[in-house]
C-alpha cells in the first residue's frame, strides 16, 4: 500500500512538473512555497540574525545533530519498494530534498556539504540496520535463548531489546 501511494504520489508530481515545463528552481520554489534560491540573500539573511559567536557555534555544532536524528527517525521507515537496498526508505528522500536545495543554491558550497550530510545519511542508516538485524536475532533465540524458528521479531522481544 505505502509503495503504491508513494508511486502515484511521484507520477502526480512527474507529470505536474513535465506539464508545466519546470525546471529545478521552480520545481524547488513550487514545493517550498516561494523560497529564496539566491544564495548571496540567504547568507546575507543568515548573517544578519547570526552574527554572535555562541549562535554560530549553536548551529554549528546542533543542525548536523538534527539532521542525523531526523536520518535516524525516517530510516525506521519501510523500503520504498520490496528489491530496493536498505538505505532506500524515506531518509533517502528526505537526503536527496536536502541534497537538491543545496545544489540549487550553489552547487561548489553543495560539493560539501552533500557530501558530510550524506555520510550522516548512511551512517544513520547502517546504526538502524544493525538494531534491526540485532532485534530480529533475538526474537529468533526466543525468551529463553533458544531458536523458536520464528524468522519475524515478535512485539515482545522488541521491548526486551528496547529495555
Amino acid at each position: 500500500r505505502t509503495e503504491r501511494a508513494a508511486a502515484v504520489l511521484v507520477g502526480v508530481v512527474v507529470v505536474h512538473c513535465a506539464a508545466r515545463k519546470m525546471n529545478a528552481t521552480s520545481i524547488l520554489n513550487w514545493f517550498a512555497g516561494g523560497l529564496d534560491t539566491n544564495i548571496e540573500r540567504q547568507l546575507a539573511f543568515y548573517g544578519a540574525y547570526h552574527t554572535h559567536p555562541v549562535n554560530q557555534l549553536i548551529h554549528f555544532v546542533f543542525v548536523p545533530l538534527i539532521w542525523g536524528t531526523a536520518c535516524v527517525w525516517t530510516a525506521y521507515s519501510p523500503k520504498l519498494f520490496k528489491s530496493a537496498p536498505y538505505w532506500c526508505n524515506l531518509s533517502l528522500i528526505g537526503y536527496a530534498a536536502y541534497a537538491g536545495y543545496y545544489a540549487v543554491l550553489d552547487w561548489k558550497t553543495a560539493i560539501f556539504v552533500d557530501a558530510f550530510y550524506f555520510g550522516v545519511f548512511l551512517t544513520a542508516n547502517r546504526i538502524v540496520r544493525k538494531e534491526k538485524e540485532e532485534a530480529l536475532k533475538a526474537a529468533k533465540a526466543g525468551p529463553q535463548g533458544k531458536p523458536t524458528g520464528k524468522a519475524r521479531p515478535s512485539y515482545r522481544a522488541a521491548n526486551r531489546i528496547v529495555r
